[in-house]
């Protein structure tokens, strides 16, 4: 079995560092700190530190495009723009929240078999 050895790539300091991912359209490694609300990212040699403020702790990214993530925050899951630090909900773009509301209005019975918000009304008609 190889010998391996952990090194120290930037002394970043941070509170809870987590997802730590390379991305070859940056040559960058990306991690999050989670509880310091922070993107950060250097290149392959832990130069070119750089960070990205965050409104609450990143918890969990993935890259989308090479300039957006899916990002899962604290407060729930968005977009993330790396150039501006812009953020949207999700659902905003291309999420199921549509989808959502379908299932909400026709709810699935126990057994799977779809609901649906018809009433019946039955009238009945005596003769004497």
């Amino acid at each position: 079995m190889a010998d391996l050895t952990a090194e120290l790539l930037v002394d970043c300091k941070n509170q809870l560092g987590e997802g730590i991912q390379w991305n070859a359209d940056h040559q960058r490694v990306f991690w999050t700190d989670i509880y310091g609300n922070k993107l950060a990212s250097c290149d392959e040699n832990g130069g070119d530190y750089k960070e990205l403020a965050l409104a609450a702790g990143l918890c969990a990214f993935a890259f989308q495009t090479p300039e957006r993530l899916i990002a899962a925050f604290t407060d729930g899951l968005y977009w993330l723009d790396l150039a501006s630090g812009a953020r949207g909900h999700a659902h905003e773009h291309g999420g199921r929240r549509g989808q959502r509301q379908k299932d909400k209005d026709n709810p699935t019975t126990r057994h799977g078999r779809r609901q649906t918000n018809r009433t019946t009304t039955t009238t009945r008609t005596t003769t004497k």
